[in-house]
């Protein structure tokens, strides 16, 4: 199915979005519009005004990626303008909530965050709200919509010198064995001074066993001659 960028009228004014289900989209747009339940708070003070809805397409998008960019091309010409009432200046960006909890019920906070809270393509989340967004999207599947989403932030982030830096010196520690003969010593030291590699005497057998975990299965208490 094509992806689509379309735009919603509701009494003068408009919003722009992008989705792969065109039908089903306009449908939750109405729906939440009839409800009074719609995210965006101006869009529905005018719907409750006016009681008008009307939509078009604006384009038609092989690719969901496709039309992401030309979503974000028009919101970059008509975000904040008179006429349109979108609140999010970026396509990919998470829809906002309502009410109370909105953190971007005025525009004004939405340019004072945008200008103090991006950081490396996106904006910053504490650690209380990445660990709740972690339990809550735990064991569940991404749509392909998503895994698009997804895709565009990773690659438009650009590492900085700093993260080039530690990974060259990750990548490097791991390329510290010249030879398979060093690698080797280094095997066999760390297998010396570590306890669950040392050699150990069944008392039943006299067998040297070498690794704890295989003195516990076969000998000691399981050895078979301990009887």
């Amino acid at each position: 199915m094509n992806s689509v960028v379309y735009e919603l009228s509701i009494g003068g004014k408009k919003q722009i979005g992008s989705t792969g289900r065109l039908s089903r989209r306009i449908e939750g747009h109405k729906k939440a519009l009839e409800t009074g339940n719609h995210c965006n708070e101006k869009m529905q003070n005018r719907y409750n005004t006016c009681k008008s809805f009307e939509y078009r397409v604006l384009s038609y998008h092989k690719t969901r990626e496709g039309a992401y960019k030309e979503e974000q091309r028009l919101l970059d010409i008509y975000f904040g303008t008179e006429e349109y009432l979108m609140l999010n200046p970026r396509a990919i960006a998470p829809p906002v909530l309502r009410g109370n909890k909105n953190p971007f019920s005025r525009r004004e906070v939405i340019e004072r965050s945008i200008e103090t809270k991006r950081h490396r393509g996106s904006l910053i989340r504490t650690d209380s709200t990445r660990s709740k967004i972690s339990v809550a999207n735990k064991g569940r599947k991404q749509s392909e919509e998503e895994i698009v989403r997804r895709n565009i932030i990773l690659n438009s982030i650009k590492a900085s010198e700093d993260y080039k830096n530690k990974h060259k010196k990750g990548c490097l520690k791991g390329q510290r064995y010249k030879t398979a003969e060093a690698k080797l010593k280094s095997t066999q030291l760390f297998r010396e001074n570590n306890p669950s590699y040392k050699l150990q005497t069944c008392p039943y057998c006299a067998k040297d066993i070498k690794g704890a975990s295989a003195f516990k299965r076969f000998h000691g208490e399981n050895c078979n001659l301990k009887n």
